[in-house]
């Protein structure tokens, strides 16, 4: 995995941790939050774009720090061509 992506994902990772939400909002983080474990462990982004693209429309309005965080996990994973 690129640099700029892990630094990227470990950010989104802390941003989502101190982050306080609805119930709701909390099972996608930790839905979230296992999909980029996986992708940090096995060096593999399958369908990781479209779940940080479904995550970015949940928080967008109700969490600037996290869509943010979002937004920069989706353009570091476009620059190394994921």
């Amino acid at each position: 995995m690129e640099p700029t992506v892990k630094q990227s994902l470990d950010s989104l990772r802390q941003t989502l941790d101190e982050s306080a939400v609805s119930t709701e909002q909390q099972v996608e983080i930790d839905t979230l939050l296992e999909d980029l474990r996986g992708a940090a462990e096995s060096g593999s982004h399958d369908g990781l774009r479209e779940r940080l693209d479904k995550a970015l429309i949940l928080f967008a309005d109700d969490h600037p720090d996290i869509a943010s965080a979002i937004r920069s996990v989706i353009h570091s994973l476009t620059q190394s061509g994921v």
